[in-house]
């Protein structure tokens, strides 16, 4: 039975860290891997991380090469703790952490060393209109005014969403960082987002959908409406909101990119929900894939 990658609110966690990361223009490595100028090595504690290059775990002493994507796991973190990275000499707080490997952040012998250490995260409010959004942090409900810790995800869901219109969502009076469902934002909590007293602020307003073009080559990629079935021609306009399947035609799993964003890991298909996010300035989405 083919597998693929469904793209959903409830499975969307995953892809927007994903994403957030991997917006087409950042650098991307070759895959090269041994007797390329820029291979480096990769030193942690597997112990206390977990590491993975493409969706596939790998050990401490791999050679990565310079514009890779890996992705850091602290092991067992507890609520209300976060991850502070260090990479080379760079210090971040994240969890997990997304990292594209550079020269510059390995020593003399070419060795990149990644250390974890568990800290306190900061504590904020969280302040939303309870009678118009609902909130879960792991899929369990908060109210207004909770207490939230630095790191923590919150999926906030519009309760009656307007028919034909798509929300726009502000953290704290600046747009979320990543927006691309049509009634709900999935959310970490971030330190630079509060105000003075602690406060993170989370407000919506909604606006008209808009029709989007879809390109693909037929000949890489066959479409299908995930509603009925329908086949789905290159070119043609849809409204946002429409989930639409796609498929390698070989069927061979690959590495898929939906406009402006790529995904982690190879799959054989892909389920997205049109949104503005995905589209350049002409409204076109341009699905592709590498293998």
């Amino acid at each position: 039975m083919k597998q693929k990658r469904l793209v959903s609110v409830i499975g969307a966690l995953v892809l927007i860290i994903s994403a957030v990361v991997l917006i087409t223009g950042c650098p991307q490595s070759s895959g090269k891997i041994g007797g390329n100028s820029s291979t480096l090595k990769l030193l942690f504690d597997e112990s206390k991380i977990e590491c993975k290059r493409s969706g596939i775990v790998i050990k401490s002493g791999a050679e990565v090469a310079d514009g890779e994507l890996l992705i850091f796991d602290a092991k067992g973190i507890p609520d209300g703790k976060i991850a502070e990275w260090t990479v080379g000499t760079t210090v971040k707080k994240a969890s997990p952490l997304f990292y594209y490997v550079k020269k510059t952040d390995a020593d003399s012998s070419g060795v990149i060393k990644v250390k974890c250490e568990i800290k306190d995260a900061a504590k904020f409010k969280i302040i939303f209109d309870g009678t118009k959004i609902e909130a879960r942090k792991n899929n369990v409900e908060i109210m207004s005014g909770a207490e939230v810790n630095e790191g923590d995800r919150i999926h906030f869901r519009i309760k009656n969403p307007t028919p034909n219109k798509v929300a726009v969502w502000d953290v704290n009076n600046k747009p979320a960082s990543f927006d691309i469902h049509i009634a709900s934002l999935n959310y970490y909590i971030k330190a630079k987002d509060a105000d003075n007293e602690g406060k993170i602020n989370i407000t919506y307003i909604e606006r008209d959908m808009i029709e989007l073009i879809i390109q693909f080559d037929s000949s890489k990629v066959k479409c299908t409406k995930k509603t009925d079935g329908t086949e789905v021609l290159s070119n043609s306009k849809h409204l946002e909101g429409t989930t639409l399947e796609f498929e390698t035609v070989n069927g061979k799993a690959v590495e898929w990119q939906i406009g402006r964003v790529s995904y982690i890991g190879k799959n054989i298909g892909i389920d997205t929900t049109l949104h503005k996010f995905y589209a350049d300035k002409n409204g076109v989405v341009v699905v592709k894939y590498k293998e």
